[in-house]
């Protein structure tokens, strides 16, 4: 009986072509988006769950406090605390530490390859984490000095597809390495990542390293509990064990260190600085796939309701030849889950194609339909047969309960409007909220990108120095490039400003405790090559071998200290270093953050700088940059070289904002599409109910641009209204939005009157589209119509 109604149900639809492919369009492109973002938020809540002893790992965060001072956090700590966790608390059971990845460079047989994520670890690491050793044996691969673990990838690029357990290569063209294993890669949904891995033991063997409870804050350490220990209990034994070990060393100066432990599986969302992040980016992606998918069902109703106004008549004759209201509504709603289930074939269709898009906008690894968990694939399946269920029931039930004489006479069921012109309202004020904010959102990406930085970053290239042997010759590199054409002008720094600079601990001169500053290493050409202003004062000349020892301080320093009058004052860190200068302020970090203090000094790390940046002119890049390889080779020829264009580091730091435009802005697109096509449903519905109206308004002289402002008026206010509702919402959360960034621009107001605008267009395309039909038929058809 039901495969009966099914198959009348698809013939019918069949006959019907463009009804059909708009309410199964819609909704599918609905149910596609649904599906990508659930599968997304699927994968962003799966984090670190492929760990086998993952509800037994936790990681050890520290919170530092200082007499004066805000409280700070962070997971980077001095590497003795996992050793003496194992050896003091019974609850733990093992132990493993990373230091922080960075880039670095693999070279063998005289060939560089530039390793994005390099760090030292325990041999340990092994039993923590499943990560999956493909050639080596876990227990030894990282238990001796020198030893590397390379990825999959990394192997095959310098070594190809032979297994290079047991070769040679070197780190950064300094120290020798023997390859022990090969590890596949950490999946995506990893908070550890790397591409190689160094012996944790080989730290002790190199020199001018920090690695007791007093220094080298920058390794992470990681515990496994045993079976029956849970975290409370180890939390407890942390104030004595580092009061023993390192504050009460520290007590005399208001520091203390607190740390406390934080599940594996919870970092992802909870306690990466990205987290916030990723929690507002869950739930923002998660209101769009509830909102577009809302539109979608929405116009599956509206659609179904108005075709179903031209069939009374059928509905009438089935009556008469003996037809029952339960057989009707089963017949409605048959053509209903025909059109839900065609939809959500056609999603899955959708979803595999708008993968592609997705992944770029989201930056994640490619997302399929098999990825998907069976409960949630039936969630999302079972609402849109819900859909189905709802938007036949509405139609079936009026139709079927109308008599048989009135249909057959040319009488129409009614339907309330107020229900549909609501929901229509809440489509566009959707549609013009997602229009908004994409719009907002790239004019502060545009106003963070033009704004005076307060140093030059156009026609920068900057020169990672890799290895011993560039960082040494770094004078002779710098004369070498300087000579060339197209050279305006060159500085070795110890980083760049786009992304922040390191910070250490300092004592101004007045104060007992430490203040943490942030730092960078520059040479006498640094603050001239990057344009950046003297306020007071003077900077490094580079011809006095005392200037080594001194210090420029920036505006912010200056005024946190309440020094009027800086030139003079020390500054003491390993001595006291005298302030010869004071700089003014300029965005080094993202103008997320408010510029905060910093400390200029012309001594180096190692007395050797990480970067030379050169500043050139802007014609015949492409011969400048040949020229440097060139240069590069004369004076290093053994270490590999690399460049990069500053604004071109400065704009990916805004990378994230950009991803969230791109998802708005196809959310908007899609939004206005499938809301303006429920809108052509509407106006169908009003047009078919007034078709005699309108034919004795022609033949009483009203004129076809008359007739279709007529038709148009009620909608363009409904699309009025929509504006009305979506200003204040989307102002109101745009400007939260805004707040994270510590420069910000205030609301544009013609965003508001741009995206109000193109939903009007877009709705007038759709009114017009009916109306016009209505507008040139022939009156005396009208008249006849029933």
């Amino acid at each position: 009986m039901f495969s009966n109604y099914f198959k009348v149900a698809f013939r019918y639809l069949t006959k019907h072509p463009l009804y059909s492919s708009i309410n199964i369009g819609g909704l599918a492109i609905g149910l596609a988006i649904a599906f990508l973002i659930v599968l997304y938020i699927q994968f962003e809540l799966s984090y670190d769950e492929f760990h086998e002893k993952a509800d037994r790992l936790y990681r050890v965060s520290v919170i530092s406090r200082k007499q004066g001072s805000a409280p700070s956090e962070t997971p980077e700590f001095t590497p003795p605390i996992g050793p003496a966790m194992k050896s003091e608390f019974a609850e733990v059971e093992n132990y493993a530490r990373l230091s922080t990845p960075r880039p670095a460079y693999i070279s063998h047989n005289e060939q560089a390859f530039k390793v994005d994520g390099i760090a030292f670890a325990d041999s340990t690491l092994f039993d923590l984490f499943s990560f999956t050793l493909l050639e080596g044996d876990s227990r030894s691969a990282l238990a001796q000095p020198f030893s590397i673990v390379l990825t999959r990838e990394i192997a095959i690029r310098i070594f190809g597809e032979t297994n290079p357990v047991g070769q040679i290569v070197k780190l950064d063209n300094g120290n020798i390495y023997i390859v022990t294993g090969i590890i596949q890669p950490p999946p995506p949904n990893s908070h550890l990542r790397f591409e190689a891995l160094i012996s944790f033991s080989t730290l002790y063997r190199l020199p001018n390293l920090f690695l007791d409870w007093d220094g080298g804050n920058q390794y992470v350490t990681y515990v496994l509990l045993a079976a029956n220990a849970g975290p409370e209990a180890v939390q407890q034994k942390f104030p004595d064990l580092m009061w023993r070990h390192i504050n009460k060393q520290l007590s005399g100066i208001g520091v203390s260190y607190e740390p406390y432990l934080q599940p594996v599986r919870d970092i992802h969302l909870r306690y990466n600085p990205e987290s916030e992040s990723v929690r507002i980016n869950l739930s923002v992606m998660g209101a769009i796939s509830i909102l577009i998918l809302f539109i979608a069902c929405v116009n599956f109703v509206n659609l179904a309701t108005a075709q179903s106004l031209s069939r009374s008549k059928e509905v009438g004759i089935r009556k008469v030849l003996g037809a029952t209201r339960s057989s009707l509504v089963k017949k409605f709603l048959g053509e209903s889950f025909v059109l839900s289930g065609v939809a959500v074939i056609a999603s899955l269709l959708l979803l595999e194609i708008l993968s592609g898009v997705f992944n770029e906008v989201t930056g994640r690894t490619s997302i399929f339909v098999s990825q998907m968990r069976v409960s949630t694939a039936a969630i999302l399946v079972g609402i849109s047969f819900l859909v189905a269920f709802a938007s036949g029931l509405y139609p079936a039930l009026s139709l079927s309960s109308m008599e048989a004489a009135r249909t057959l006479k040319g009488g129409t069921a009614t339907f309330k409007k107020t229900s549909r012109n609501i929901l229509l309202i809440l489509q566009f004020a959707i549609s013009i909220g997602f229009g908004i904010s994409t719009m907002v959102i790239g004019s502060q990406l545009r106003f963070v990108k033009s704004k005076d930085l307060g140093y030059r970053k156009d026609n920068m290239v900057v020169l990672p120095l890799i290895g011993d042997e560039a960082r040494s010759r770094y004078e002779a590199l710098k004369a070498a490039l300087s000579r060339l054409p197209g050279v305006v002008s060159v500085a070795g720094s110890s980083d760049v400003p786009h992304d922040g600079f390191t910070s250490n601990g300092y004592f101004p001169e007045g104060s007992s405790t430490p203040m943490m500053i942030h730092v960078v290493d520059v040479d006498a050409a640094f603050l001239s090559t990057y344009g950046i202003d003297i306020a007071r004062g003077r900077g490094f000349s580079g011809r006095s071998a005392a200037e080594k020892d001194a210090y420029l301080i920036n505006e912010t320093l200056a005024r946190e200290l309440n020094w009027d009058n800086p030139i003079g004052k020390t500054i003491r860190r390993n001595g006291d270093h005298e302030v010869i200068g004071v700089v003014k302020d300029f965005h080094y970090a993202t103008l997320h953050d408010r510029i905060e203090p910093l400390i200029f000094t012309n001594r180096p790390w190692l007395d050797q700088y990480a970067d030379l940046t050169v500043s050139v002119q802007s014609h015949d890049l492409h011969r400048t940059l040949s020229s440097f390889n060139e240069a590069w080779k004369q004076v290093v020829p053994s270490s590999p070289f690399n460049y990069f264009f500053l604004d071109d580091a400065v704009d990916r730091v805004y990378k994230r904002e950009e991803q969230f435009q791109t998802m708005l802005g196809w959310s908007s697109l899609l939004a206005i599409v499938v809301a303006s096509s429920g809108l052509l449903s509407l106006v169908a519905l009003s047009v078919r109910q007034r078709t005699k109206e309108i034919g004795i308004r022609k033949v009483l002289g009203a004129t076809v641009p008359g007739i279709i402002a007529l038709i148009s008026r009620e909608y363009l206010k409904l699309i009025v209204a929509a504006n009305v509702v979506a200003w204040p919402v989307a102002a109101y959360l745009m400007s939260v939005w805004l707040q994270d960034f510590a420069y910000r621009m205030d609301l544009p107001w013609w965003t508001f009157l741009l995206a109000g605008s193109a939903a009007l267009a877009a709705a007038l395309v759709a009114i017009i589209i009916q109306s016009l039909k209505a507008a040139i038929a022939n009156p005396v058809d009208a008249l006849r119509y029933e």
